[in-house]
């Protein structure tokens, strides 16, 4: 049962890694901060050369490049959404995620719907309105009107989108054993670094605004990158010695600890109606995925 306790600790670095980047975002540029941020990731994971598998079919290579294609552009809607959205509201709506991917599987990979799923689905949606609604639960207009209009609200649904596709691109390269976790590991934030820092270097002004940005954030962003690849690593563990449906609702338990110490160190308000709002979206989180077990 060990896989318990790595899907419980990659709970808790995301926790830390998304309120150190929202902490970081304050004041930094979202893509530089982006950069930057890969960039030590890639320091780090690079340790792991001498146990990575360079042997691998052209068609793995390919799958693992429009995977981290995927992550890249999901991150960069993430990572400004989380700029600036307040924390107890971006992370609580990111348990949307599971309905996304049933819902992209049911249309890509033909699987099947079941009733809990979509009594899940139906909770996830509930508690997005009520995060959402800000006590007025009967202002449906209301509540519409802000999301359409909310330009990084949108953006954070997009990021999940394309989340949601990333996640079935990972499932299907692990799933069928192309590759080990941690040649996967290493790939994916080798592609994801060239790209994100090959769109500022083609700008010099930008590529002096990673400079700086090193100089200043540096222990921040640091500690950003180490917790983002200890979630990924733990998360990838996990689900070597279990099925990703048990793992993730463990997972997931992130976003309420991130709503709430994240919305506490903020000095956010209504800590707890969004938590309760997103207690209700974790609820249909494990009606989905429970189901599938």
């Amino acid at each position: 049962m060990i896989w318990i306790l790595y899907a419980f600790l990659s709970a808790v670095f995301s926790t830390v890694s998304t309120i150190f980047r929202k902490r970081t975002l304050i004041k930094e540029h979202s893509i530089t901060f982006l950069a930057t941020n890969k960039i030590f990731q890639l320091i780090i994971v690079c340790v792991l050369l001498p146990f990575i598998n360079f042997k691998l079919a052209l068609s793995v290579y390919a799958l693992i490049a429009v995977i981290a294609v995927l992550g890249v552009e999901g991150d960069i809607f993430w990572t400004k959404a989380l700029k600036r959205l307040n924390i107890s509201i971006a992370s609580p709506l990111t348990n949307i995620s599971p309905a996304i991917v049933v819902i992209l599987a049911y249309f890509i990979l033909n699987e099947k719907i079941t009733i809990l799923q979509i009594i899940g689905i139906i909770f996830i949606v509930l508690g997005a309105y009520v995060l959402e609604a800000d006590h007025k639960f009967s202002d449906f207009k209301r509540v519409y009107e802000h999301l359409k209009n909310s330009k990084y609200s949108i953006m954070l649904f997009f990021s999940l989108i394309i989340g949601a596709f990333s996640s079935i691109g990972e499932r299907y390269v692990l799933g069928n054993n192309f590759l080990k976790p941690i040649t996967m590991l290493f790939f994916v934030y080798l592609f994801t670094t060239v790209l994100i820092v090959s769109i500022q270097v083609l700008d010099d002004r930008k590529l002096k605004k990673i400079k700086r940005t090193m100089k200043r954030a540096k222990l921040p962003i640091f500690i950003t990158a180490v917790s983002g690849l200890l979630t990924t690593a733990f998360y990838y563990l996990a689900i070597k010695d279990a099925y990703i449906s048990l793992v993730m609702p463990i997972l997931l338990t992130s976003t309420l600890l991130t709503t709430v110490l994240g919305g506490q160190f903020f000095k956010e308000g209504n800590l707890l109606y969004k938590s309760i709002s997103c207690i209700i979206m974790l609820i249909g989180v494990a009606l989905v995925i429970g189901s599938s077990i």
